[in-house]
């Protein structure tokens, strides 16, 4: 029962992981990756050009003009957020000491190499950043952790199908002389099976409701703690349903896993 419930709350676990690294990555692919910064002397029908000029591909997804003011908004915004006890960072800021930007989205990653490429040298441009790793790095994380976590979730479940058809076995050997009986009486083999796996069943509905009330309790650890890397994604926005669903899925395939496995366990060990 332990073993199987730990099996579950690992697997359900693994869900809202996932679930966060979706949705980290599908935050980091939507901000404007490749961000162009222009010269003080650019004036703003330039850029807006600029930025017209770019809407018209394709595949650019977006493209979001910020002005030299709305500069000083976000460096205000971000540094009374970041540093609250350091007001000196915001009193000597003003609109002409930040630039005038771009920030542009793609629908891919090529497309990106191809606008940083374009605007570097340019005359209006006074530095180009591209932040092409980031999202790269995130990709290749988010596939790890899911290959990860398959492999772990899959060597749980052989376990637990091992332990399984063991407990089977010592159950159908245990009852041997009943079973006997009932077949010398003429009951079918599926007679016989039936009060082992709706054992199974039970046993799976008991281990996968202890997991979803693990994982309740467990989601807003799991919520603060990312929270602390990224607290502009909202991992799970409404808990109780997400249980309730992660659950409901989880009691349903506990409960086919578990008839499968006891059905080829009682199958084996009754023809010997």
């Amino acid at each position: 029962m332990l073993i199987l419930s730990v099996t579950f709350l690992i697997a359900q676990l693994f869900v809202v992981v996932s679930v966060g690294t979706t949705k980290v990555l599908e935050f980091f692919e939507q901000q404007p990756q490749v961000m162009i910064f222009f010269k003080d002397e650019t004036l703003e029908d330039q850029i807006l050009q600029i930025k017209a000029e770019l809407e018209k591909s394709p595949e650019i997804s977006d493209v979001t003009y910020i002005s030299k003011a709305q500069a000083v908004e976000i460096y205000k915004d971000r540094s009374a957020r970041l540093f609250p006890d350091k007001p000196e960072l915001l009193e000597f800021v003003t609109a002409d000491m930040l630039p005038a930007s771009l920030g542009v989205s793609a629908l891919s990653v090529n497309k990106l190499y191809d606008v940083s490429a374009q605007f570097e040298g340019n005359q209006f441009v006074e530095s180009v950043i591209f932040q092409e790793d980031l999202v790269v790095e995130l990709t290749r994380f988010t596939s790890a952790l899911r290959i990860g976590g398959a492999v772990l979730i899959s060597v749980l479940l052989f376990t637990v199908v091992v332990l399984m058809a063991i407990v089977v076995s010592n159950n159908i050997k245990s009852f041997s002389s009943e079973i006997e009986v009932m077949r010398l009486v003429g009951a079918g083999s599926w007679y016989i099976r039936l009060p082992f796996i709706i054992d199974g069943i039970l046993f799976a509905v008991i281990a996968t409701t202890l997991s979803t009330i693990g994982l309740y309790m467990l989601i807003p650890t799991v919520e603060a703690f990312s929270m602390n890397f990224i607290a502009a994604v909202d991992l799970i926005s409404n808990h109780m349903e997400f249980v309730l669903y992660t659950g409901g899925a989880t009691v349903l395939f506990g409960s086919v896993f578990t008839i499968i496995t006891n059905y080829l366990a009682t199958w084996n060990a009754m023809r010997t």
